[in-house]
Order: C-alpha cells, then sequence, then structure tokens
C-alpha cells in the first residue's frame, strides 16, 4: 500500500480521526515552566508519567490518540489558579510506559483507576478530548462514584460505524502504514485539524508530531495506537450514555472536521445530566485553538452545582 495514495485520501483522512484521535505532541510547545510541574508514579503494572499542579476539586485531564499530556498546555496554568489539575500520558504514549498488551477498555480504565488510588484521589473531573473522552466515559461508566463531573470535549464514541468503515480503518492503521509517515505527510495530513489557518500552534504541534518520527520508543507507540484503534471502532457509547450520572458538559468545536458537529447534538440528549456548548471558529482541538475559553467554560460548570 502506498504511503501518499493512502494517506492522503480524503476518505483516510476520516478514517484517522473517525475513532476519536486526539492530537499528537512530544514536548512543550515553547520553553514554559510546565516540564517542573511533571512527574511520574507507578501504578499497578505502568508507570504513569504526568503533570500536577495547583489546589482545590480535582481535574483530571485525558489527551486524545497521538497525544500525551502536554496536548492541553494552553489550559493547565489557568486551570491550576481554581484547581488541582492533573494532565496524564496514557499508558502507550508520552512519556508512559508502553507494553506490549492489548489496549482495551479494562486496560485504560483500570489504569486511570489504580492511578487515582495512588495518588489518594477519591474523587475528580475527568476531562477528556477525542479519543481520552470515550476513556472518561467507560471510567464513569465503571467508577461513577469516582466522578464529580465530567467534560467531553470533541469526543469520540457517539457514532456506529458500518464494517466497511472498520475495515477501511483496520487497513488504514496497519503498523506498515502508521511506520511510513513522514514530516511531509504530518503536515499535509494534519493541518486540517486547525481551523484558523497557519499559526504557532498548529506549527508547534506539527513540530511535536515530527519528533515522535525519532523516539526510541517509537515501534511501541505504533503498537499502542494500532491496539486502541481497535477499541475506538467498538460498538459506540450511544446506548450506554443514560448509564453516566455525573453532571455532563460537551464541547464541541464548530467547524470539527473529524467528529462533526451533529454526532455530539445527537449524543446529548441521551446523558441524564448533560448539556452541549459549541465553540464558534473552532476545530477538532479547542483547548489549543481556544484556550480561554475552554479555560472560562470549565470553570463556570464545575464551580455551579
Amino acid at each position: 500500500m502506498n504511503l501518499p495514495d493512502t494517506l492522503l485520501e480524503p476518505m483516510f483522512l476520516q478514517g484517522l480521526w473517525m475513532a476519536g484521535l486526539g492530537m499528537a505532541s512530544s514536548v512543550l510547545a515553547d520553553g514554559s515552566q510546565t516540564a517542573a510541574q511533571t512527574r511520574s508514579v507507578r501504578a499497578g503494572e505502568q508507570e504513569i508519567f504526568y503533570y500536577d499542579n495547583g489546589q482545590g476539586p480535582v481535574l483530571l485531564l485525558v489527551h486524545g490518540m497521538f497525544g500525551d499530556f502536554a496536548d492541553w498546555e494552553p489550559v493547565l496554568e489557568p486551570l491550576s489558579k481554581n484547581y488541582r489539575v492533573i494532565a496524564i500520558d496514557l499508558p502507550g504514549f508520552g512519556a508512559s510506559s508502553k507494553p506490549n498488551v492489548d489496549y482495551t477498555a479494562e486496560f485504560f480504565v483500570g489504569a486511570i483507576h489504580s492511578f487515582l488510588d495512588e495518588l489518594n484521589i477519591a474523587k475528580a473531573t475527568l476531562v477528556g478530548n477525542s479519543f481520552g473522552g470515550i476513556v472518561c466515559m467507560l471510567f464513569a461508566i465503571r467508577f461513577p462514584e469516582q466522578v464529580e463531573n465530567l467534560v467531553l470535549i470533541d469526543s469520540g464514541g457517539f457514532q456506529d460505524w458500518t464494517d466497511e468503515e472498520k475495515r477501511d480503518a483496520q487497513i488504514r492503521f496497519r503498523k506498515d502504514n502508521l511506520r511510513r509517515l513522514t514530516p511531509e505527510k504530518h503536515q499535509q495530513i494534519f493541518s486540517s485539524l486547525f481551523v484558523k489557518g497557519a499559526s504557532a500552534i498548529s506549527a508547534a504541534y506539527i513540530k511535536k508530531q515530527d519528533a515522535k518520527l525519532l523516539r526510541s520508543d517509537f515501534e511501541q507507540y505504533i503498537h499502542a495506537i494500532n491496539s486502541s484503534v481497535q477499541l475506538a471502532l467498538e460498538p459506540a457509547l450511544l446506548n450506554r450514555l443514560p448509564e453516566i450520572s455525573s453532571r455532563t458538559l460537551l464541547l464541541q468545536g464548530q467547524q470539527d472536521n473529524v467528529l462533526p458537529l451533529h454526532w455530539a447534538q445527537g449524543a446529548v440528549r441521551k446523558f441524564p445530566n448533560a448539556r452541549l456548548h459549541v465553540l464558534p471558529d473552532c476545530g477538532h482541538v479547542p483547548q489549543l485553538e481556544s484556550g480561554p475559553e475552554v479555560v472560562r467554560l470549565i470553570t463556570e460548570f464545575v464551580s455551579r452545582p
């Protein structure tokens, strides 16, 4: 399968993100002090790398696939003024362990549960972007007593995929295809995540994506992506949304070309206690394109009963 023909097809762009894949990063977007707030902890069988700053109610931020904790960099410091902000690298991503296992719902939910236990956190507001939204919803269903609130930002999990779509994604996310990614392909493929044109944010994103190609654990990272796609392609969470009892806020970029707005509009009605806020002039990663507005909306939502 030829890489340019495969990765640049419009169907691949949909397939790349159809599973709820978030943005990628491997280093901070600037030389800020954010790195000083990072640490790691052994949680169950995994070493979890994370950012931890601030005091007060806990916000646990969960990135999308191809990502890590730095996906949240523009909102980390502002949110930490009022909350204890913890942003993790999921196992398989960033600087966390990358075991040779199946990356299933049980694996991710168990890792987060062990992580919270290790930090003696009884309850938190879970905030998930894209694939991270899927993980957060699965956790809220399995451990509702640990979820204070739920914030889903351009979340996956709101669409049933046909067998043909699933087969297409599985082919396109084969390990041999992922190994052929290049900086040139990153520029062509991932610029569509942003709707405000070329900017320092989008340029930093591409640079961070490129850096992953040179990591010593790139092969383990490829395995994590390949395996996690299977979870994202499983039957949608739509029929399980009524099981989520926590207050829920859906934030959605109006011009998200990855996970379109109408999916979130259909899903919000299935939650017992949820509302949807649409962010204009924004794509798939609002925390990057509209950081101050995301901070304001999360703060208002969490602070109000």
